[in-house]
C-alpha cells in the first residue's frame, strides 16, 4: 500500500509540475530589450493576446529569454534578424512567470 501511494503521488508531482505551452499566432516584435543574466536578459514586446495565456497582454507584458536556455545564442539571433527585418514570428510560450513569457521555441516567416 504504502509503494502504491508513492506511486500515484509521483505521478500527481509529476503532472503538476509541467508548464503549459501555448502557441502565439504570428505578429511582428514591437520592441527588444537587453539586460543582465538572471533578470530576463533578452525581452520581447508585441505578443498578440492569447486565450488562456496568463502573461500575454497588450499591457506592456513581454516574452523573454533565459541565458541558461538551450540554444540561447541561435534564438536571441532570430528574434534581433526578425525585429530587424520586420518579419512575422510566432512563438511558443510557458506562462509560468506571470510577470513575462518565457520562450521555448521560435518561428521566423515572411
Amino acid at each position: 500500500m504504502k509503494y502504491l501511494f508513492l506511486f500515484i503521488s509521483f505521478f500527481i508531482f509529476i503532472d503538476t509540475a509541467q508548464a503549459t505551452a501555448y502557441w502565439t499566432e504570428k505578429f511582428k516584435i514591437t520592441g527588444m530589450y537587453a539586460t543582465n543574466p538572471g533578470s530576463f536578459p533578452i525581452r520581447v514586446w508585441g505578443l498578440p493576446q492569447v486565450t488562456g495565456l496568463g502573461c500575454s497582454s497588450s499591457d506592456g507584458r513581454f516574452a523573454y529569454l533565459d541565458a541558461t536556455d538551450p540554444n540561447y545564442e541561435i534564438k536571441t539571433a532570430m528574434l534581433m534578424m526578425a525585429f530587424r527585418t520586420k518579419k512575422d514570428v510566432i512563438l511558443v510560450l510557458d506562462d509560468s512567470n506571470t510577470t513575462g513569457c518565457h520562450i521555448v521555441e521560435i518561428g521566423v516567416f515572411n
